[in-house]
This record gives C-alpha cells, sequence and structure tokens, in this order.
C-alpha cells in the first residue's frame, strides 16, 4: 500500500510516495524504505502550479496501482490546500466521471448549437423584409469612385441602429460593419449613416437620446476602384456585418451576415483618384 505525504523545507515542499510499513496504524516517514521518490517539488517563491499538475500525480499513481490512501494530517497537495484524499482510486474513479459529464455536456452544446442558432434568427428573419448589398454604379474605371448601399428594409413595428450613436451610454446599441482589406476595390473614409434618425430615451439603461431607425435604413460607404485593378467582373464580400432588430417589447440577438455584391471593372486607362481619397488611397496601395 503506498501512502501520498509531504516534507516541509525552508524554501520548498516535497510532494512523496512512500510505502507503508509494518502493521495498521504505522507510518512509513520518506526515506525509510524502499520507495524514496519526489514526485511533485515545490518552491515556496515560485509561482501557483497548475491543478490539473497535482491531479496528473494522483491519477498516475492510481492506473498503476501503486497509491490507494493519503494522509491528511501532515499532507497538503498544495495549491488544493488539504483535500482529504481517503482513496486515491476512488479519486480516480470520481475524476474520470467528471471528465465524462464534461464531454458529454461539451456533446450536447455542440449537438444543440445549430438550433440555438436558428431559434435566435427567427425575429431577424421576421423583422427584415429585404437585406440587400450594391455599387452604384455596379461598374467603373480604376481611379474612380462608387459607393456601396447596404440596404435593410423592415417590415412595421421594427427598429434598427445606427452604425455610431452620438451617446457615450448608448455605445452598445449600434450595427457593426467590417469591410475588407484593399483589391479591386479599395473602402475610403467612414460608413456614412441614414440622416431620417428617430431619437428616444431609455431612462433605466441611463440613456437620454438612443437613434435608431424604422422603415428602409440604408448604410453607405464609398470605395475607389483600385489604379492596379484588372477589368473584369469581381465579387466583394463584406466579412462581418452584425445586424441587431428590436420591436417595442425586446432586442434579438445580432445576426452575422457575409454579403456580396458584384462589381465590373471597366477596361480603359486609370483615372485620377479623387482627392478626398488620393492621400489614403496611396497610403493603403502601399502599406
Amino acid at each position: 500500500m503506498l501512502r501520498l505525504k509531504t516534507r516541509y523545507y525552508k524554501d520548498k515542499t516535497t510532494l512523496f510516495a512512500s510505502p507503508r510499513a509494518g502493521e495498521a496504524g504505522e507510518r512509513s516517514e520518506p526515506g525509510e524504505g524502499f520507495f524514496n521518490t519526489p514526485l511533485l517539488t515545490l518552491q515556496a517563491n515560485s509561482s501557483t502550479p497548475h491543478p490539473l499538475l497535482v491531479l496528473r500525480t494522483i491519477s498516475d499513481l492510481s492506473r498503476t496501482g501503486r497509491g490507494k490512501e493519503a494522509d491528511c494530517g501532515k499532507t497538503k497537495l498544495y495549491p488544493l490546500s488539504c483535500w482529504h484524499w481517503t482513496y486515491v482510486r476512488r479519486l480516480h474513479v470520481h475524476l474520470w466521471k467528471y471528465l465524462m459529464r464534461i464531454a458529454i455536456t461539451l456533446s450536447l452544446v455542440a449537438f444543440l448549437a445549430p438550433f440555438a442558432s436558428a431559434q435566435k434568427n427567427i425575429g431577424f428573419d421576421k423583422a427584415v423584409k429585404k437585406f440587400d448589398v450594391t455599387f452604384e454604379p455596379a461598374q467603373a474605371k480604376p481611379g474612380e469612385t462608387v459607393t456601396l448601399k447596404i440596404t435593410l428594409d423592415l417590415n412595421e413595428g421594427y427598429y434598427t441602429y445606427p452604425t455610431v450613436q452620438p451617446e457615450k451610454s448608448a455605445a452598445n446599441m449600434v450595427n457593426k460593419i467590417v469591410f475588407p482589406a484593399p483589391g479591386a476595390l479599395i473602402f475610403v473614409g467612414e460608413t456614412t449613416d441614414p440622416k431620417n434618425a428617430k431619437s428616444k430615451a431609455e431612462p433605466l439603461m441611463g440613456i437620454d437620446e438612443m437613434r435608431y431607425y424604422t422603415g428602409t435604413v440604408v448604410f453607405e460607404r464609398h470605395a475607389v476602384v483600385s489604379p492596379n485593378a484588372k477589368p473584369g467582373a469581381t465579387t466583394v464580400t463584406l466579412p462581418n456585418v452584425l445586424l441587431s432588430v428590436c420591436d417595442k417589447d425586446n432586442c434579438f440577438p445580432a445576426k452575422k451576415l457575409m454579403p456580396e455584391a458584384v462589381f465590373k471593372v471597366l477596361d480603359g486607362p486609370a483615372v485620377p483618384v479623387q482627392k478626398a481619397y488620393a492621400t489614403e488611397v496611396n497610403k493603403l496601395l502601399n502599406k
């Protein structure tokens, strides 16, 4: 039978496994007998070891059949304080039961995730009549400026947010639109929110002015056709569009979209980039 014990020194604490000697009640100290191999040494000034390090030690002893009980009189498995390890084998069984519960829980979460996602999108799909992303104009020469329009057509009774709220306390009530890195088209400037915003106060949230939109909502951002773009059709994908919609009672979880818009680069020599965006375009091209 193997007994786990600790020996405290000035600057370290060592966990030993030592054989039990003689009759019941007799104890063999570390250094007395056949087995005198330190299992774990903890320096006094060292950072706290991960608890799994201690559990791994106990588990290994159990599996090899060399440990069955631990004395909690002097044995303190730092940093787990003084756990009462009555039977190491029992600990091993409980540990595996615990890990199996975790595995089953994770499996259920993975299995139910698609259903939860479907439920989450019901509010958005019910609120949105039409969602569209287009370029205007849909074709241009290299160097010319076009506009990307993201159109959200809401059913009656629903509203959505801008991409920026003027009041700091309402900063989380926004839609998020992430644009792609420069390619055939180079996005410049900032996203423009519609100008027909409504506003209301939310006293319970400490908000004096929260802006929102109803009906047809159009977000815009300018893009310059890269002077280096090759002629022909290209598809631009927005990698992350998070849109939130609400009704008078609830705000539904934001739906993540990755919309695409088709654009055609016309053949012909590049024209000078519009002065307002020339510096930004040159900086992005030379990045």
